[in-house]
């Protein structure tokens, strides 16, 4: 199948950012390979931010934060920005965290669509998540119609939703397509959405990799920001206090 575009260097790319802003400001920094191909960024965020019932010692803490546009636009000047009140949408199911994870991407979708850019590539990606993407201009270029690329570190049938990419009418479809009421067990029921679309998923090679950001005192990633670093740090705070929901 062709590719979607032959010239180098002319891609117009978007880049939805969905979800809990949470460590963000840790994230972003290894947010280059985006930033060197001149992405834009579009935005639909919580008005509060939180890691959701992680134990401290053996009590529940409170790191609620309040969030306003100027923490986005002060790291990514280049942003389009939707800060929603999560108690206007008390209506959706708090058991199902995923319909909420689908309401920021059919918002950031519709921001994309009505900028009346015309973008030929759209990334999916959450606030919290370090990126480590060498090479990533070469997958960029051999993105193809009709297909979704993500992590390789995916079990067989299973969508991974914290990072992914496709062309801009294959994200369209996808993300449009989805009935909230079908989706129970997210990684999987995403799966067979994309494929009852006629899409295909395909993987990254191993060198391409993406972890979320657990808590954790932001001085110590000021000294060591790689990917091994920050996972390292997750799975010692993890040991130590139990996954973050």
């Amino acid at each position: 199948m062709e590719k979607i575009m032959e010239k180098e260097n002319c891609y117009k790319i978007a880049v939805l950012v969905c979800g809990q802003l949470r460590e963000f400001n840790i994230g972003v920094k290894s947010w280059d390979p985006l930033f060197d191909l001149n992405c834009d960024f579009y935005f639909s965020t919580w008005n509060k931010s939180s890691q959701s019932n992680f134990k401290w010692n053996d009590n529940f803490i409170n790191d609620e934060k309040i969030i306003n546009e100027q923490m986005i636009v002060d790291l990514i000047p280049k942003s389009s920005v939707l800060i929603l009140d999560e108690e206007d949408y008390a209506h959706i199911n708090k058991d199902k965290i995923t319909d909420k994870q689908i309401l920021h991407w059919k918002n950031t979708l519709k921001m994309c669509v009505n900028s009346g850019v015309e973008y030929d590539i759209i990334i999916v990606i959450r606030p919290d998540v370090f990126l480590d993407l060498p090479n990533f201009k070469k997958y960029v270029d051999d993105i193809k119609d009709k297909e979704i690329k993500t992590m390789n570190n995916t079990p067989p049938n299973w969508f991974y939703d914290i990072f992914f990419m496709g062309n801009f009418n294959t994200i369209k479809t996808f993300i449009e397509g989805i009935k909230e009421s079908e989706i129970t067990y997210v990684h999987e029921d995403l799966y067979k959405h994309l494929i009852s679309l006629g899409l295909s998923l395909t993987f990254f090679d191993n060198e391409m990799k993406s972890v979320e950001i657990r808590p954790t005192e932001n001085g110590f990633f000021e000294k060591n920001i790689d990917y091994d670093t920050i996972v390292k740090s997750n799975n010692d705070f993890i040991l130590k206090y139990g996954k973050p929901n």
